[in-house]
């Protein structure tokens, strides 16, 4: 054994503390005792002497070492928390300890086995490029060693069979690697090392043991467990991420599958696709993972095997559907059905048609993919997506038929219409099934699967359109004459009215989606005449349904495909550019009496008004309703006639509770989120034809708010607390805030948004601030609130450029500071908050706030300077509460919820850029606070909020360099009064605390050195700042860099770090920095390209081999920094640089003079 227990031992009064709290933690029937044992067990992994303990505890019983290899998982999932000693140590030990003991698995934690091959995984792909004592790639030998013992095939081999395939999924891993390049470099490199041999191996062990495997045989336990593990291992190097593209959403139309051509022979000598289907007639238990392996093979790029081989590739693909197919096992198990339905979608989606056909075999293939699609849809029981892939497949079968010579179309020409018969009398017999409780799902209760269907399936009806109208004029005639004697015998809903609204609901998505689908083989008078006949068909059955809507509770499963239908047609034939004179408007006029644009428009928003009172309940049909309503706007023509209708005018005029129960106190606080698509619904139809009548137009939108209002003023003035009603006037506060949100989302111009902001102020303010005093801890209320007024602020097409003389903009900024102020002094009264509740009751409202700042100091409709000249606080009010909520999220906090961190680095950013002096006047330890937070927000992954903190660095830098330079040209003092007033705060900063300026350079030159960020243009723009700022500094960082490297390397380092400079001033002008922005682009690639040897990964200025823990590492590079001992090399390269330094210097001048003037 590598360790030795004496050795390690600590405290055995601890160890056997933590063993019993592990036994505790898995085997306790009490929950308290689990509880406590699980805190300490959590204290436990936080603690400094953690590593040796774990390995004490791998030497006990099963729950200690379920525990041990947990924790250890995590510590090193937090990066720098093992040394390279301590994982070289892990490494041997871990592997001694699985191949020494014969039985891991335990009745009592069953996947501690699985759970040590992720430990043993993710230790060697975080050390990939660790070196041992003769810079050998340990961990890379440590694979080669688990490769030869599954090489063997003895009683170890199905171990090391197991470990090798949980590596190659663990490799496409984030977790434990921050630099996004190291871990691309540690993919590529197992990619070009190892990935190769482990498949091959896998290839080969499957044909060893194929062979000692008699044809007919039973096979045992052990070698069913071996072929198991080798077709997963097989399959995970298929998966693997060959491209680097996780994380992207691949769709199945350009799913490719790039493995590298060096694979190429392997797979035509081995004859890799003839022992997976040889594998599948033999061992049909294994069919789920071989069909993936196969699905993966088909979709290999079509310049990875020369024409004949990809032929023949294709044709055994080929025969293994046909033979599968020909299975009566296939429906029996779902997960192997489900993969021979994507592995037939994957065959076209890579292939082209034209290959197919020429197959041999081919109709027998396409005749038995057609009835085994048929098939699936006659089973009720079946998985939805599935279905969804083979309609998939026939979808692209039919686009492609152009392509394919007169003489390979028959058998589609044939088929297609059968499979849309199929589908289309499916959706009956699931309509029945799902009345009798046969299927658990509704697939009607999803209508993106629905929809998703619908768009595939419009493609194969449309290709011999008249046959598939056929099939539904039978099937929608059927159910109509069904469903209309239904509701006139029985008018309240009977099991079986519901049958046939469900059957009619399927068929209406169904002709909604025909409407949309453009080519097929059929002429467009053919075309406009059926569905001429299938749109009539529809709003007889429409008008049926609506007359019977007040005696009885619709369906609205049925309403909603009649808003999809409805807008279906909008798009084909309601629109600026529709066929006006086409047979579809001919048949309306002649059937239904439709005879223009006017009558068609009543009909759609009837519909969606009729909807808006009756389904109050309904968000889903509530919010497609007004939709469909504000699409009408979308055309010109069509907007000046739909404000024309009569019910568009009732609308207008009666938009109250009494009308539209949506607008209730009484519905549910969730429902009222529509009120603001329901009333933007109604100022988007004001904006777009209002013209110059806008005070008319919106007075008579806004007259209903009035009384509203008024009352609410009433309320709020009351000293007596008992007329409050505080529930009903919460949610009469709500409701307002909502629908007024509505209608300025709407006004996209200064007259609307001025008319608005007249007929609501002073009074609403007062309002929602009295309010938020009474209740800032209620959510339901301030999100509604704070997100009225961030859209109040909003400065959208400039509709808030108000005339010289309008004050607009200073009242909405005033009045919003109080409302910020109000809410942070009550919120932050509230103590002991839960943690599973922080988000909910102060979060989220601080990440409102957060976005209002944001519009607020962006906005450029005020002079914010204004403020100090007649001596207003507000500016210095807002920025304060502001840092106050900062202060109150923690980083693990933003790391959580990432609005939450995006918004707040958004406001730093805007407020450097317009009210610097409210940050540079913040107190010495607020100022690094918030410095603090932008370096981790540098760090972050998400590339919007690491430029945003750049962008914050650069302004202060840049400000900083401003305030030096007017000290050390004794241009003024510092107490000389300006607008906004400035102090002394950001000078201390500089002179009392260099050390926050040196870990902020440092961490940003190791991530344009060392990192793969895609900001590197944001991250070099601060950069050249904080070098001036710091040059000493700068300069013992340059040396310690380039001695880090081999002598014969160091020379190139000098070259490379003396034309980092090269052109570049003692300024921060545009132009300079960006010469000093490309001059770090060729400087970083010279490292990265023309640097031989692996470099050094740098923790905050110390190399690896002086590595400490985090956290402590800059503190210890910047004390240590000052008084460092140069090696004799170090000193080799001073002498180096003495002749190559920066520009003059402003730090020391500078800081002396600040001194003198104080």
């Amino acid at each position: 054994m590598y360790f030795r227990l004496a050795d390690m031992a600590g405290s055995v009064y601890e160890i056997e503390h933590l063993r019993v709290a592990c036994r505790e933690l898995y085997q306790s029937p009490d929950p308290a005792r689990r509880n406590v044992a699980d805190k300490m067990l959590y204290e436990f992994a936080l603690s400094g002497d953690c590593f040796e303990k774990c390995i004490i505890l791998m030497e006990s019983d099963e729950c200690c070492r379920f525990v041990a290899v947990a924790t250890l998982l995590n510590l090193l999932g937090r990066n720098g928390s093992l040394t390279d000693e301590q994982r070289l140590k892990l490494r041997t030990y871990l592997l001694n300890f699985m191949f020494s003991h014969q039985d891991l698995e335990s009745v009592v934690i069953p996947s501690f086995c699985t759970l040590c091959f992720q430990l043993i995984s993710r230790l060697i792909r975080i050390s990939w490029f660790d070196e041992g004592a003769n810079r050998e790639l340990v961990f890379q030998t440590a694979v080669k060693e688990i490769m030869k013992i599954a090489e063997e095939l003895n009683e170890m081999c199905l171990k090391a069979i197991q470990l090798l395939s949980n590596l190659v999924v663990e490799m496409c891993e984030r977790t434990g690697v921050i630099l996004m390049r190291k871990r691309r470099k540690t993919m590529f490199s197992f990619r070009d090392t190892f990935l190769f041999d482990i498949y091959k191996l896998s290839i080969t062990l499957l044909r060893r043991v194929l062979i000692n495997i008699p044809t007919g045989s039973p096979i045992d336990v052990n070698q069913e467990g071996l072929l198991k593990n080798l077709l997963q291992l097989s399959m995970n190097c298929l998966n693997y991420d060959f491209n680097n593209s996780s994380g992207e959403e691949v769709s199945d139309d350009n799913f490719i599958i790039a493995i590298p051509d060096s694979w190429r022979l392997m797979f035509t000598q081995l004859e890799v696709v003839p022992l997976y289907k040889t594998m599948l007639a033999r061992f049909p238990q294994f069919g789920s993972t071989i069909i993936a392996c196969l699905t993966q093979l088909a979709c290999l790029r079509r310049a990875f095997l020369m024409s004949p081989e990809r032929t023949q590739f294709l044709q055994h693909i080929i025969d293994v559907i046909r033979h599968v197919l020909s299975s009566s096992q296939i429906f029996s198990d779902q997960e192997f059905y489900h993969g021979v339905c994507l592995l037939i979608c994957r065959l076209k989606s890579c292939h082209q048609l034209n290959e197919i056909v020429k197959s041999e075999n081919y109709t027998d293939f396409i005749s038995k993919v057609t009835q085994f699609t048929i098939n699936s849809l006659r089973m009720v029981n079946i998985r939805q997506n599935s279905i969804c892939y083979l309609l998939m497949f026939w979808k692209r079968v039919v686009d492609s038929i152009s392509y394919v010579r007169m003489g390979g179309r028959t058998e589609i020409e044939n088929y297609a219409p059968l499979i849309a018969e199929a589908y289309l009398e499916s959706r009956m017999l699931i309509a029945d099934a799902v009345a009798n409780s046969t299927i658990e799902e509704d697939p009607l209760d999803s209508v993106i699967t629905v929809i998703d269907h619908v768009e595939q399936l419009s493609k194969i009806c449309r290709y011999q359109y008249s046959k598939s109208y056929a099939v539904i004029v039978r099937l929608f005639d059927e159910q109509a004459r069904a469903y209309n004697i239904a509701i006139s015998q029985h008018p309240t809903i009977g099991i079986q009215t519901t049958i046939l609204e469900n059957k009619l609901t399927w068929l209406i998505y169904i002709i909604g989606g025909l409407l949309t689908e453009h080519g097929g083989g059929t002429s467009l008078d053919e075309v406009e005449q059926i569905e001429a006949n299938l749109i009539c068909r529809v709003l007889q059955l429409m008008r049926l349904s609506d007359s019977v809507l007040a005696q009885r509770r619709g369906s609205a499963r049925l309403e909603s495909s009649y808003l999809w239908f409805l807008e279906c047609f909008r798009k084909v034939y309601v629109n600026d550019t529709s066929r006006r004179m086409s047979k579809v408007f001919q048949k309306l006029s002649n059937v239904l009496g439709i005879s223009d644009e006017t009558a068609l428009l009543t009909i759609i928003v009837r519909k969606a008004i009729q909807n808006l009172k009756h389904f109050t309940g309904n968000e889903t049909l509530l919010s497609d309703s007004m939709k469909l309503i504000d699409s009408l706007s979308d055309g010109y023509s069509a907007a000046k006639i739909v404000l024309t209708l009569q019910d568009v005018n009732f609308l207008m005029t009666n938009h109250t509770a009494q009308h539209f129960p949506l607008l209730g106190l009484e519905v549910d606080i969730k429902t009222m989120k529509l009120r603001t698509q329901f009333y933007f619904m109604l100022s988007r139809l004001v904006n777009l034809t209002c013209g110059e009548n806008v005070d008319e137009e919106f007075d008579r939108l806004l007259t209903p708010f009035k009384d509203v209002i008024d009352g609410l003023e009433k309320i709020f003035q009351g000293s007596d607390s008992s007329t409050l009603q505080e529930e009903r006037s919460k949610r009469s506060v709500i409701g307002l805030c909502r629908d007024l949100r509505g209608i300025l989302l709407a006004c996209n111009n200064n007259l609307a948004y001025s008319r608005v902001f007249q007929q609501i102020y002073p009074t609403v303010f007062f309002i929602f601030n009295q309010a938020i005093k009474l209740w800032s801890t209620d959510h339901d209320l301030v999100s509604p609130i704070f997100r009225f007024c961030i859209e109040l602020c909003d400065n959208r097409s400039t509709r808030m450029n108000f005339k010289v003389s309008c004050p607009y903009g200073y009242l909405i900024f005033k009045e919003i500071t109080n409302i910020v102020k109000n809410y942070v002094e009550n919120i932050l009264n509230v103590q002991d908050i839960l943690e599973q509740h922080i988000y909910e009751m102060r979060l989220k409202g601080f990440l409102l706030c957060f976005r209002m700042f944001r519009k607020l100091f962006v906005g450029q409709y005020l002079n914010f300077g204004v403020f100090y000249l007649f001596g207003d606080s507000s500016v210095d009010v807002l920025y304060q509460k502001f840092v106050q909520m900062a202060i109150c999220i923690s980083q693990a906090h933003l790391s959580e919820y990432p609005k939450l961190a995006e918004a707040f680095y958004m406001v730093i950013e805007s407020s450097t850029q317009n009210i610097i002096v409210c940050f540079a006047n913040l107190d010495v330890e607020l100022q690094i606070f918030l410095l603090r937070r932008l370096l981790d927000g540098i760090g972050s992954f998400d590339t919007n909020i690491a430029t945003c903190c750049c962008s914050s660095l650069d302004n202060f830098v840049d400000y900083l360099h401003q305030r030096l330079r007017r000290v050390q040209q004794n241009r003024w003092t510092t107490t000389q009064a300006t607008l906004p007033a400035e102090n002394d705060n950001c000078l201390k900063l500089v002179r009392q605390h260099p050390e926050v300026i040196q870990e902020i350079m440092v961490s940003i030159l190791n991530k344009v050195l060392f990192d793969d960020s895609r900001c590197q243009w944001s991250l070099s723009r601060p950069l050249l700042g904080l070098i001036f700022l710091q040059e000493q500094f700068f300069n013992q960082w340059k040396v310690q860099t380039i001695s880090s490297f081999p002598m014969e390397q160091q020379v190139h380092l000098v070259n490379y770090f003396e034309d980092l400079m090269v052109g570049v001033e003692h300024n921060l002008t545009s132009g300079n920095k960006d010469r000093f922005t490309a001059n770090v682009n060729v400087f970083r690639l010279n490292m990265l390209e023309n640097v031989k040897s692996r470099l050094p990964v740098i923790n905050n200025g110390v190399s690896k081999k002086n590595r400490i823990t985090p956290g402590k590492s800059m503190e210890f590079f910047i004390n240590t920094s000052r008084c460092v001992s140069i090696s004799a090399s170090a000193t080799k390269m001073e002498k180096l640089l003495v002749n190559r330094r920066l520009p003059v210097q402003i730090t020391s001048h500078t800081l002396n003079s600040s001194r003198n003037h104080r």
